[in-house]
């Protein structure tokens, strides 16, 4: 995958991210949507993490 790829798979983690970040004020504590709010947030940052590192060593897994 080229740079441009990656790029945009971290863009639309940023999106999913707002996105998470606007529902947040709305969900009431101990509920169960915070609760999957809260797991969605960590897969999200993990790849986030992820793809960061990988841009910015510029991998390519094919060549």
């Amino acid at each position: 995958m080229t740079a441009t790829a990656w790029q945009v798979l971290f863009g639309m983690n940023v999106v999913l991210l707002v996105l998470l970040g606007i529902s947040w004020p709305f969900q009431a504590p101990g509920s169960p949507a915070r609760v999957v709010t809260l797991f969605a947030l960590a897969v999200i940052a993990v790849s986030l993490v992820g793809l960061g590192v990988v841009i910015r060593v510029d991998w390519n897994p094919f060549g």
